[in-house]
């Protein structure tokens, strides 16, 4: 869903409507209520009345119920606007590069990788996987590595075919392997979402990410 503000304006709309609606329900629910009560009393047996408590613990109940109602509306509408406000607040994140750590689209440009390899680290490698999660390339890669530019060729030397592909850093301490990190990529964001108030990015690869997973942004095509 995109994040125009003309979708926000519609999701209010929606829930004014929604409430109207309601409040609508409960004043017919009432009249009818007051119908049902004047039948009552009208039809009561003379000899037997209906208690005048009677009365007064059925408009408590239909009191009660409409209380109740109105109480469930004011909440959907709190959590309307908490989407909708959610949702504004990363209205300017769209069209930004983000940095996460998510596969990557090759379509022959170079892909820039973050490589986290652990400090403890003596010997890392730099991997790319294929969508299969097979080993495209595999290098051995410095520990103080920061990142690494693929050109798109693997172990051959040969050009891999377009599509997605993830990146990895294994590396180990003397003999002891640690645990592998994946390496992190800038992905242009085009779209914004939000589900039961979490608010979740599109990539351009077609990835989907939480905003906790952002660990960077820029402004598309830098550096």
């Amino acid at each position: 869903m995109d994040i125009a503000p003309t979708s926000i304006a519609q999701s209010q709309a929606q829930s004014s409507t929604a409430q109207s609606t309601s409040a609508s329900d409960i004043t017919t629910d009432f009249e009818t209520f007051l119908r049902m009560m004047t039948a009552q009393l009208e039809n009561q047996d003379p000899l037997n009345p209906i208690e005048s408590s009677d009365y007064a613990v059925q408009l408590a109940t239909f009191s009660s119920v409409e209380q109740q109602v109105q109480t469930n509306d004011l909440l959907q509408e709190l959590i309307s606007a908490s989407s909708g406000s959610a949702l504004s607040d990363y209205a300017g994140w769209v069209g930004m590069d983000a940095l996460a750590a998510t596969p990557a689209a090759y379509s022959g440009d170079p892909i820039t990788v973050v490589t986290p390899v652990p400090a403890e680290a003596d010997a890392a490698s730099f991997v790319v996987k294929d969508a299969a999660g097979l080993d495209v390339l595999r290098i051995a890669i410095a520990p103080d590595t920061k990142e690494m530019v693929w050109n798109g060729t693997d172990n051959s030397g040969a050009t891999v075919p377009h599509g997605t592909y993830e990146f990895w850093v294994e590396s180990a301490s003397g003999s002891t392997p640690l645990l592998p990190q994946p390496g992190a990529v800038y992905s242009r964001i085009t779209e914004a979402q939000v589900d039961n108030g979490a608010v979740s990015f599109v990539l351009s690869g077609g990835a989907e990410i939480s905003p906790d997973d952002v660990q960077s942004i820029r402004e598309s095509g830098g550096n």
